[in-house]
């Protein structure tokens, strides 16, 4: 009887369908999470050069590293608690810094295919960018590297779930599909 059933047409047909269902899911679902990955690095991206450019401002304008430096960076951050930021001389002397801890520099990763860099602090993972700027009219502060990320948590979060749900999704579909082939 068994024997039987694996030699059906209907059987075969059933099993080439439900192949072919697989690898066209499988491949979907690559392509929207790669179009998911895309769209959060560009959100990023547009967000944290804004930030830059803010913060080059605000170091243009302000020539001596004083405390109302520091009281403009701190409300220039305001509203962004998944933004960190650390701005630091070339000797590596750190001018102001929103971060939890010191962003070495040496720890910081950079992506083979993207101009960005990943680190991690207490458990939360950054993706960011190193900005090296030079001030003409500060001469407190001729130049100073900015480091300014954001923490991909909610992104890393939303993307395993989304890849679980399609996975359930894909399974389903190629059950129903698999069945309904075996039928018809």
């Amino acid at each position: 009887m068994t024997h039987k059933l694996f030699n059906a047409i209907s059987f075969r047909i059933a099993i080439i369908f439900s192949l072919s269902t697989v690898i066209i899911l499988m491949i979907m679902g690559l392509v929207i999470h790669q179009l998911v990955m895309h769209h959060f690095e560009t959100q990023d991206r547009t967000q944290l050069e804004g930030k830059i450019q803010l913060l080059e401002n605000l170091l243009e304008q302000n020539p001596a590293n004083t405390d109302e430096l520091n009281i403009y960076l701190k409300d220039a951050l305001i509203g962004h608690h998944d933004l960190i930021v650390q701005i630091e001389r070339p000797t590596g002397q750190i001018i102001f810094s929103s971060a939890p801890a010191v962003i070495k520099t040496r720890a910081l990763v950079k992506s083979r295919h993207t101009p960005w860099i990943e680190w991690e602090i207490q458990n939360k993972t950054y993706r960011g960018l190193v900005y090296k700027k030079s001030f003409d009219r500060n001469k407190s502060i001729p130049s100073a590297q900015i480091i300014v990320g954001i923490d991909t948590s909610e992104h890393l979060h939303f993307l395993n779930d989304f890849r679980r749900q399609l996975l359930y999704i894909g399974v389903l579909g190629t059950i129903c599909l698999m069945f309904l082939g075996w039928f018809a």
